[in-house]
């Protein structure tokens, strides 16, 4: 993670840091407390700008606690920034509860939780077994959080119970809570919202409540409330804008020329998985092609059978290829079949994923509503009983000659609401994307590159050349898709498949210079950086006139 671009202040690289991350990991906001402190030490550092420091500080390290609330030295950290300021009525109550539990803190009870993970490590079914008996505090959180990120919602929910006849029930409730959303157990999330302390993260998850429920009025309220108790969370101001827009309709589905396109290699039943969820979606009238694209373990008659007996009636056009030409080649060819070239919308999905009902018109309202938005991609999940994000919006992070890095695909994977909304971005995870045509056209797009066969970096090149020739790429949060490969959490490649991923990368930053690079993270940034402040600027008017 970069700190410091040197294009503006530590202070304002970290406010766009901290709408990147939404929520801090621990690690980010170790290294950004540390440069803090040592932005601290300068002599020449005016005192309003010593202040204004220390009061991000301050807010990184309370929402830190929020989430790891049984780290002592952590809680050193905050007395020591506390002590350099005058302190302000913010959230109180809470952090005075969690510095009185730590100070009766067993100093026995890291060491134990320590010696459990080691002993049981990924075995998760047994390391249940010993947490499930345990009172030490330390491991059942620490075993929630285990068994959450695994999307084991059976462990989870048994260690919460538990950990909730602790002391600190009323510090870990509302995480607990959006435990429970996760799982879409809405009754749950209420009862151990009614067991935590009032906090910003309690008042987060009122709000996700009533946002699932319907209840405008009672959202707005609640994420006010919490803004007034932590003001360093800007990932809000994107929820309140949201709640104020209009929902899509399924007209938007009329009057145009839209095809879905899947394309598949031997993947038989996450195919017809990834099938049955698209013929379960709003897609009106849509053409639907399906590519098989060279697959050997199961037959052509086998797949149109299959294949039929989902659609029913809905006419499908199947294609079977001889041999795998890759994803770059299938997506081109899909592209330039005849009968598409008048299309006005194109879709390409996976042949691994699991769609919402809703992804279509939602997508069709975002290219309605920016008009120079070429391709719009979702939130990407795990598959569990408890969801995680696998996969988010991304930026550089840094460029420089043959070097491109990019901004973490999930940088904070627990699901607190933080990311459910729509905000432009260098790229968009590619397993359900839809493209404008007639802006690709417009716009010059190229082709997918087939260098990049027979997959890895494609979709990802491609979205920086959208940016290059002067498109934009929309990351909506709001559609939520369940990826079946589980390519964030727990998927682990062979030495030759890492070789191909470094190898395909190397090619992607082949292909642009070092000057290129840097004009489109400007142009990316400058974009977004305008939509925030045009949000923050529609929160700031409406509430102003309520």
């Amino acid at each position: 993670m970069k700190i410091n671009s040197g294009k503006s202040s530590l202070l304002d690289n970290i406010l766009w840091l901290h709408r990147l991350y939404g929520t801090f990991d621990y690690s980010a906001a170790t290294i950004i407390s540390e440069s803090i402190f040592k932005l601290l030490q300068s002599k020449n550092l005016p005192e309003y700008e010593r202040e204004r420091s220390l009061e991000f500080l301050l807010s990184i390290l309370r929402q830190l606690l929020a989430f790891y609330p049984m780290d002592s030295d952590l809680m050193k950290v905050f007395i020591k920034a506390s002590s350099l300021i005058t302190p302000k009525d913010f959230d109180t109550n809470w952090i005075n509860l969690l510095r009185r539990l730590l100070r009766e803190e067993d100093s026995s009870w890291k060491q134990e939780k320590d010696k459990v993970f080691s002993q049981y490590g990924d075995d998760l079914d047994s390391l249940s077994q010993v947490v499930g008996s345990a009172m030490n505090p330390i491991l059942l959180y620490e075993g929630v959080l285990k068994f959450w990120k695994a999307g084991r919602w059976d462990l989870c929910i048994r260690a919460a119970y538990r950990l909730l006849k602790t002391p600190y029930a009323p510090i870990v409730g509302a995480l607990l809570g959006f435990a429970a959303l996760s799982a879409d157990d809405l009754d749950r999330a209420k009862e151990w919202a009614h067991v935590a302390l009032s906090s910003f993260l309690k008042s987060n998850l009122r709000a996700e409540i009533a946002a699932r429920e319907g209840n405008k009025e009672e959202a707005r309220r609640w994420w006010s409330d919490s803004l007034k108790r932590e003001p360093l969370q800007l990932w809000i101001y994107h929820r309140l804008w949201e709640l104020e827009q209009p929902l899509p309709q399924e007209n938007l589905l009329e009057g145009k020329k839209i095809f879905i396109f899947l394309y598949t290699f031997n993947k038989l039943e996450e195919t017809l998985k990834t099938f049955l969820s698209l013929m379960s979606s709003k897609i009106g009238s849509s053409n639907v092609v399906i590519m098989n694209n060279g697959s050997t373990n199961f037959s052509a008659e086998e797949f149109e059978l299959a294949i039929k007996k989902i659609s029913g009636s809905y006419p499908v056009t199947i294609i079977h290829l001889p041999v795998n030409i890759g994803a770059p080649a299938a997506r081109n060819w899909l592209w330039y079949l005849p009968e598409v070239q008048e299309a006005d919308y194109i879709a390409y999905l996976d042949d691994d994923v699991i769609l919402p009902k809703d992804w279509l018109i939602y997508y069709l309202q975002d290219m309605e509503l920016f008009p120079n938005v070429v391709v719009v991609g979702p939130k990407v999940y795990n598959p569990g009983s408890v969801r995680t994000i696998q996969y988010i919006y991304r930026f550089f992070d840094e460029t420089g000659e043959r070097k491109i890095r990019f901004t973490p695909t999930a940088p904070f994977p627990l699901d607190l609401g933080q990311y459910s909304f729509r905000r432009p971005c260098l790229s968009v995870m590619g397993c359900c994307h839809l493209f404008d045509r007639r802006r690709w056209e417009r716009f010059g797009i190229p082709d997918f590159d087939i260098c990049f066969s027979p997959s890895q970096v494609d979709d990802l090149e491609h979205d920086i050349q959208i940016w290059k020739h002067g498109g934009m790429v929309l990351y909506d949060g709001r559609v939520e898709v369940i990826h079946l490969q589980e390519a964030g959490r727990m998927l682990t490649l062979s030495r030759a498949s890492w070789a191909h991923v470094l190898g395909n990368h190397m090619k992607m930053e082949a292909k642009f210079s070092g000057e290129e690079l840097a004009s489109i993270d400007r142009a990316v940034r400058d974009v977004d950086d305008n939509f925030f402040h045009k949000i923050y600027d529609d929160i700031m008017r409406c509430n102003h006139e309520v």
